[in-house]
């Protein structure tokens, strides 16, 4: 894994995704297995006010995709208010990375796969 420094993260930031995953942690146990940063932080491309856009890696296969993604857009709100850092979740399969096609938005896990960093 690169270093915050690296990835041209803040201290904030880092400190705004260990949060984010400890509660994806919580939520989903086992079935969490990692973090992919995506989007203009990964292409580090960002502006100061950019989101972080985060690719919630789960096991098995998710079933309800907008209500995993709820779970965790109610995650990112508690982060949010708590570091003041905007973080913009999308759950996706384990193996999708692999093969974006199989997820629902391949298009989302296409660009995951092309410039996403594992945190």
């Amino acid at each position: 894994m690169a270093s915050n420094i690296d990835l041209g993260l803040s201290t904030l930031e880092v400190l705004a995704i260990e949060a984010f995953r400890k509660r994806m942690n919580d939520v989903y146990g086992i079935r969490f297995k990692g973090i992919v940063l995506f989007g203009s932080r990964a292409r580090r491309d960002h502006h100061p006010d950019s989101d972080l856009d985060l690719g919630v890696v789960l096991s098995s296969p998710i079933k309800d995709l907008v209500g995993e993604a709820l779970i965790m857009a109610d995650a990112a709100f508690d982060v949010l208010l708590a570091h003041d850092i905007h973080i913009q979740p999308m759950p996706v399969e384990d193996g999708s990375l692999e093969e974006p096609e199989a997820h629902p938005i391949p298009h989302l896990t296409r660009r995951m796969a092309a410039e996403g960093i594992r945190l």
